[in-house]
Order: C-alpha cells, then structure tokens, then sequence
C-alpha cells in the first residue's frame, strides 16, 4: 500500500490473505459515509461480526451467526469468547431502549431482572389509555383491560394498587368479581364487608350460589349428592357463622330474612326459614315463636317433630298435638294442677280455693269464706309441672295432686309437719285441721306465724281485705303435700286411706261413734248391731227412706234366696210360707177375690147388690142355710 492508505491486498504473513482497506469504503455508492457504507442487501456465508476498538470496550463484538440447530443468533462478545454483553438497540440515552442481557429482556432499562423487565407503561390495541377501543394498558401498580365489542366501554380486568375487579358488562360498580386490599372478595359488589359477601342488584328472587351434582356443575359430590363441607380451625366465638347482613347498599333488603328451599319442578318450597327478629320456622315463613313447625294438611297421625335412639322413636309429637316419650320426664317443680274458672279477681299463687256453690257458671272456684268449708277445691299452685285445661280463660291454676307452698295462719294453733291443713275464716287462708272436714293437703314442714317468723306476711298486704280476724295478725306460708279428702281426727287412719284395711292391724276395731260422709264399702261379711240409719239406705235398685220401701225397677223380691224360711209380719198375724200359702189373723177386705177352690170353715158373709145389706150362707150337714147379717166366728 501506499503511504495515503491505499490498497493493500496480502500482508507479509505467510499463508494469509487479507485486504485492508484504510477509510470509509462504498459497496453501492460513491460517498460512503462509515468504514463501510453498503447500498443494498448483504449475505453472509458464514457467521458477521461488528467490534468496535473504541476506548475501553476493545474486541467487544456483535455477532450475527446460525447455531448448530439452524437457529439465528444475536450476541455481544468479546474475541476470546468468554464473556457476553449487552444488547442495547434504541437510543443513546441510557434506559431509553431495548436492552438484551444475558437471557433477559428489558425496556426502559439497562438492567433487566427478569425475562421481560419493563420499565414505563404498556399499550396494546391503542397508543394511549384505552378509552375508545379495545386494549390493554399497564402502568405503575394499575393493569387495565377495555371492552368497547359492545358500544360501551368497560374495564374488563382492573387491577389498581391492591385490589383487582372482573366485570362483564359496565356496571363497575357492581363488578363480577372484586378483591379489595382487605382481602374480602366481593361477587357483585365492590365493597365486600367480609371474606366473601354476594350480591345482587336484579329485582325479584334471583339464585346468588347454586351447586349441582351429577351432569350439572360439579360440586363436591357423592354419586348426584352435592356436599358442601365447612370446617375451620378458629377457637373464637363463630368458628362458621352464616347470616343475613343488614347493611346492604342500595337497593335496601329491610326483611334480611333467611332461606333454605328446594325446588320441585321449577317451584320454589322453602323449607327453613329464620325470620329477622330471631324466630324459626320449618315448612313456614311465617313463624309466631322461637320455634314454629308445620306442615300442611296432614293426615292426622303425621309427625312433626321426632326423636330417634337407634331407628326407635324415643319422642314424637303428631299434627293433633299428640306426643309420646319413651323414658322418664323429669321437672324442679313437684305438682299436677288444673285451670279452673274464677269470677273472684285478685287470686294469687298458695291461696285456698273452694267450689262456688250455686253459681251458673260452671266449675267456678273462689276463696273460701269461712272455716272447714265443706265445698274446698284445692290450692292454687305456683309452677307446675304439668298444667291441664290450659284453654280456660280467666282462671286459676289449682294443683291436684304433689308438694306446694299453702298460705296458712295461726288460728287453730301451730302447724307442724304432719298436721292436715284446711280453710281458715281469712279468705284463701289456710289453718291446722282440728275437726273432721274436707282438708286440702298434709303440712311437709313446720311454721309458726309469729312476729319474728322468716316468711311472715301482713295478712292485709296479701289479700285484698281491710279487715283481720280477730286473734290473727300474719299470714305466712308452708309447703303442704296436697290430696283433697275428708280428714276426722278422731279416726284419722279410717277416714283417710284408700287401701283396704289391714286386718292384722284392725282385726278388732271399737269405736264409739263412726261418722261415714261419703262411701263405706264392706267387702266381707259383716254384722251390725242397734245400727241406726237417719237417712236413706240404697241398697243396688231398693231404698228405704222413712217408712217406705221401694225398688227403682222390677220386682221387690223378698225371701228370694234358695232354703230362705217364711215370711212373717206382725208376729205372726199374717205369714207368708215358703209353698206359697198365707195365713192371716183378722178380716181380709179385697174388691174381688178370684180362685180355683176355695175352703170354708165358718159360712161366708156376701152383700145385697141392692140394698147392700150382709147376708151369712152356711152348711150344716149337707143343709145350705141363708140368715140375714154377717158370719159370726
């Protein structure tokens, strides 16, 4: 070469051939402008590499090759093939461009961390924020993705700091899928107040969650069953908790009522159903208490309520109100009572009551007026255990049979346990039995009504009177085991028990005066002696009251039994024997006799028709003889 920088072809090494040019060469043009300055494609046989030699980057190198798969490659190396470099193309600003390195990609920055690595925002479909067609724009913490397909653009996907909305149509306010920075998760809503809250804005019944088995959606299923399983490890006061939320947006829900339904053939039946004010009902939305079952047009025997132990019914209650129980029912409170109607006001819980003899209305009880009252009913109870006729109005509740508390004063003296209690002259107080008399119930404790008594009351607090009996000035109260009957204190044993008498107890009774009220029932032989009856003896169909006897029906049998003697009646007068025949001492006066045979002793005595004047026939040895006037014996 010349000493200007021409053309040189060979160089002095052996076995080498190159070309060296010094300054800008032209392929294609007269004016090249660089080293090499080409107008027109360019192809390589083999691997085309561009270094530059400027200060501080020597042998670094861009290599265009095809790699042993056939594949093209691109790579930034220095001559010994031993480190790679970036791949900048874009600007000179640094971050401006694309930046290759070392497997990663990024944009708007030299230093790509990841495959793609980008730094700005992203357009596709649109050069700017989608507001007029479909697209997708990502920038900062914000990702959005538009649909106009419809006319009217939409976020599809909106993903803004930390939270994250899906719709499919423009009500964004209502998106199909929303997750706040709380982590709740909103169908429906875009202000989810929990975990995961659905909603809807559509009027009328609209189906917010449905699983379906079988061909439908899956769910977790057995066979067809869809099987919803909650659990939950949280120790808090609701481990799972559903409810109806009573802070909806608009449109408001003001019943926020709870249902579960089935549906039989595209007609919804709800068969659970909580009211918002607490109350439950199954197969009926309109529950009047805690609790209400029904069932419609049952048949009569229809459970509605059942209690199993092992495939047997322990505890059922039919659609009449009948129920059974197979086990022991168990109470604190220790009585049987009954509601009987009252007219009287004011009637309060441990009074004595009584019947209201002669009132119209039926069964009405009232307050005893005076003592030992013969017509006593019972005590009106406080709780228990078991309540019949509770369909009366305006009645109290009287125990009939069990333990309860019995107001009770001092006017026959101290009540002690044991001592049969009865009506005292206070109205609806009760006082020691000390006559016979009806009495409502045995004393279980012992109470003295004195001043200085725990369960003393005023008598005139108690009970609506202004005036006390004299010699009583407290009320107080006792636990009384009650058992209407008739109490004597003279034959305690006898006018109480309900068992026949113990003959080994009472083998030989004496008394001097027995005094039966109600029923004395003899089984056995007995026998009496100067027995005296005041009142009227009914024996089955016969009674003899006074003077008279008389049979209610049929024949008055007398002597009727077999090996029975004569029948004899004003010592012997007249007698009655056992082969039929009467013997009668004195006349026999009848309006007519009619017999079959007839023997006369003594002439027969007949009367003129006319002049009804007594005429004696007679028969003395064959002769007839007809005298005027009567026989004479």
């Amino acid at each position: 070469s010349d000493s200007s920088g021409g053309v040189s072809i060979g160089y002095n090494d052996p076995g080498t051939a190159k070309l060296a040019i010094d300054g800008n060469v032209g392929i294609g043009t007269t004016a090249p402008e660089g080293k090499l300055d080409v107008n027109g494609g360019i192809i390589s046989r083999g691997a085309f590499s561009v270094y530059s030699t400027e200060a501080g980057q020597t042998d670094r190198r861009l290599t265009v090759n095809t790699n042993v798969a056939g594949l093209t490659t691109i790579y930034n190396y220095d001559g010994g093939d031993t480190l790679m470099y970036p791949i900048q193309i874009g600007s000179n600003t640094a971050g401006t461009g694309l930046t290759i390195n070392a497997g990663n990609v990024g944009i708007g920055t030299t230093g790509p961390n990841a495959k793609l690595d980008v730094t700005g925002n992203i357009y596709t479909g649109t050069a700017t924020q989608p507001t007029t067609g479909n697209g997708l724009y990502i920038g900062g913490p914000t990702l959005w993705a538009y649909d106009y397909s419809g006319g009217t653009g939409y976020k599809a996907i909106n993903i803004s700091g930390r939270t994250i909305s899906l719709n499919t149509d423009v009500w964004e306010a209502s998106p199909a899928l929303y997750i706040d920075s709380n982590r709740n998760v909103g169908i429906g809503t875009a202000s989810p107040g929990n975990k995961l809250q659905v909603h809807n804005y559509a009027a009328g019944n609209q189906t917010l969650f449905m699983l379906s088995g079988g061909t439908g959606v899956n769910a977790t299923a057995i066979g067809d069953a869809v099987t919803i399983g909650l659990d939950t490890y949280n120790s808090g006061a609701y481990p799972v908790k559903l409810t109806s939320i009573a802070t909806q947006a608009a449109p408001s829900h003001p019943n926020n009522n709870f249902y579960i339904s089935t549906n039989t053939n595209g007609t919804d039946n709800t068969r659970f159903f909580i009211k918002n004010d607490g109350n439950v009902g199954i197969g009926t939305t309109a529950p009047t208490s805690r609790l209400t079952a029904n069932t419609q047009s049952p048949s009569a025997n229809a459970l509605l309520f059942n209690v199993q132990n092992t495939g047997s019914n322990v505890f059922s209650v039919d659609a009449e109100g009948d129920f059974f129980y197979d086990g022991t029912g168990s109470s604190p409170s220790a009585d049987v009572a009954e509601i009987y109607p009252t007219t009287e006001t004011g009637i309060v819980s441990g009074e004595i009551v009584s019947l209201s003899v002669g009132d119209s209305n039926a069964q009405t009880v009232i307050r005893p007026g005076m003592a030992s009252d013969p017509n006593l009913l019972g005590v009106v109870t406080t709780k228990p255990a078991l309540l019949l006729g509770s369909n009366v109005e305006s009645g109290v509740a009287v125990a009939l049979i069990g333990r309860v508390p019995v107001k009770v004063n001092d006017q026959n003296g101290v009540i002690v346990k044991g001592d049969y209690v009865t009506s005292s002259s206070t109205p609806g107080v009760g006082m020691k039995a000390t006559v016979a008399g009806m009495v409502v119930g045995r004393a279980l404790e012992d109470v003295r009504c004195e001043e200085t008594s725990d369960n003393k009351q005023d008598t005139n607090l108690e009970q609506d009177t202004s005036e006390k009996v004299q010699g009583i000035s407290e009320t107080c109260t006792t636990m009384v085991f009650t058992n209407l009957s008739w109490y004597d204190p003279t034959h305690e044993a006898l006018a109480l028990t309900t068992t026949p008498i113990d003959t080994a107890k009472y083998k030989d009774l004496t008394t001097d005066t027995m005094t039966v009220n109600q029923t004395l029932s003899v089984l056995g032989a007995s026998t009496l002696s100067d027995t005296t009856i005041t009142g009227t003896l009914n024996i089955g169909l016969l009674s003899i009251e006074n003077s008279s006897i008389n049979v209610a029906g049929g024949i008055l049998n007398l002597q009727d039994a077999y090996g029975a003697g004569n029948i004899q009646v004003f010592g012997g007068k007249i007698v009655m024997t056992t082969d039929g025949s009467v013997q009668l001492v004195g006349s026999l006066s009848a309006d007519s006799i009619e017999v079959n045979t007839a023997t006369v002793h003594q002439g027969i005595t007949i009367f003129d028709e006319v002049t009804g004047l007594p005429t004696c026939v007679t028969v003395r040895e064959g002769v007839v003889t007809v005298v005027d006037g009567a026989c004479v014996k």
